[in-house]
């Protein structure tokens, strides 16, 4: 069972991508491409204790890919729903 991949919009509010609008996908999707917005987590490596700064090291993990293809995939579903029903 894959992982359910949850949004977080410009209020702090989470929702699983499959309850977004098209338009919402769509927008996200052209705001990442266009490096609008940064997807990904930022993790604590643990503390230098250099005595320099904070002491505490960073990383970024970019998470645009995933979450674009979780768009794709989503959008596509859509496509295939729309056209079952026709039939």
């Amino acid at each position: 069972m894959s992982k359910q991949i949850m949004w977080t919009t410009k209020s702090g509010e989470k929702i699983p991508i499959k309850e977004m609008t098209t338009q919402h996908i769509k927008n996200c999707i052209k705001a990442i491409e266009e490096e609008r917005i940064q997807i990904g987590e930022t993790i604590d490596l643990g503390y230098t204790g250099d005595g320099e700064g904070d002491g505490i090291i960073y990383d970024f993990i970019d998470m645009s890919e995933e979450y674009l293809q979780a768009f794709e995939k989503e959008l596509k579903n859509r496509e295939v729903s729309k056209w079952a029903k026709k039939e």
